[in-house]
């Protein structure tokens, strides 16, 4: 009688079997690692994305805004080697307007007002006087009227042809904190954080002949703003998507 052997696998059936398992694993780790690490990517872009559109509506709204009940039309600029960082917005959303008590000189650093309604240290007030224009940050109201603050003033008020207007001021500007950049937006002395992921901040002023100024801001009919920056992590960023916020200055008298 013949013997039949065992139904046993062999060592090579066996090998053969473990590489096309490992080959199998590996292919399917190395999908999911990639599928895992675009979904992320995909999601970084809708919140990068979501941020632009919502920086770009404050933005817009806060342009609109400038110089409203202000000569003027209430914009300051900051630059650098002839690169704009920082951009001022001011305007006068409660229409406060104030009269000199008594006239102050250049070089003085307080003015004294009938009243000081609506007035708090940290605001700002916009002196006019002719054909002169400045912004100080309020650092004293004192019950008699008298105004303090740090810059001393550049020109003459004198009672009959200066009006002083309260003023809230807004600041665009980009922060480096641990090697990275964010939008903030600061209110008089409050922060907002804009956004985390815009490492890109761009600003064009031109005047009524749409020509652009580099100089002279006060003349600024339209401001631009191009804004953009990065969805990567650990502080590699790709510029994903740059959107330009542009809008026109009406509140000017």
């Amino acid at each position: 009688m013949k013997k039949t052997s065992g139904a046993g696998v062999t060592l090579v059936e066996l090998m053969l079997a473990l590489t096309i398992s490992i080959l199998v694993v590996s292919g399917a780790v190395r999908f999911f690692a990639g599928f895992s690490r675009r979904n992320a990517q995909q999601q970084r872009n809708a919140v990068f994305q979501q941020q632009i559109a919502n920086a770009g509506r404050l933005i817009e709204g806060d342009i609109r805004m400038s110089g409203y009940g202000l000569p003027g039309n209430g914009i300051q600029i900051d630059e650098t080697s002839g690169t704009i960082d920082t951009v001022h917005l001011f305007s006068n959303e409660n229409d406060h307007t104030y009269a000199l008590k008594k006239e102050s000189l250049s070089g003085e650093q307080t003015i004294k007002v009938m009243d000081i309604t609506g007035l708090a240290e940290g605001n700002w007030i916009c002196i006019s006087s002719g054909s002169n224009v400045t912004f100080r940050e309020i650092e004293l109201v004192a019950a008699n009227g008298k105004i303090g603050f740090d810059t001393p003033l550049s020109f003459d008020c004198t009672v009959d042809t200066t009006k002083v207007f309260g003023a809230d001021r807004i600041s665009y500007y980009l922060e480096t904190k641990n090697g990275s950049k964010s939008l903030i937006r600061r209110k008089n002395t409050s922060f907002h954080t804009v956004s985390s992921s815009m490492n890109h901040l761009a600003i064009e002023a031109r005047n009524e002949s749409d020509s652009l100024l580099t100089s002279n801001y006060q003349e600024a009919r339209n401001l631009s703003f191009v804004v953009g920056g990065g969805s990567g992590t650990g502080g590699a960023s790709a510029n994903v998507r740059t959107d330009t916020v542009s809008a026109f200055i009406r509140n000017y008298l």
